[in-house]
């Protein structure tokens, strides 16, 4: 009982703080060098997935 009270209050706390991360984002736009660092870590996301799938299909040709 206790568990799903907790569970529930986070959920709804962590809605809370992603508004309120939404309002500021959008009243500061220009601004922002978090979401530079969010578009760069996105992207050198993108780059290391790519690269590992890169390799695992050069791996697999040559059999």
């Amino acid at each position: 009982m206790r568990a799903i009270t907790d569970a529930v209050k986070g959920r709804t706390s962590r809605r809370v703080g992603a508004d309120r991360i939404g309002i500021d984002r959008g009243r500061h736009m220009k601004s922002g060098p978090k979401r530079l660092l969010w578009f760069a870590g996105l992207w050198l996301i993108s780059v290391a997935a790519l690269t590992v799938v890169a390799l695992l299909i050069r791996m697999a040709l040559p059999t």
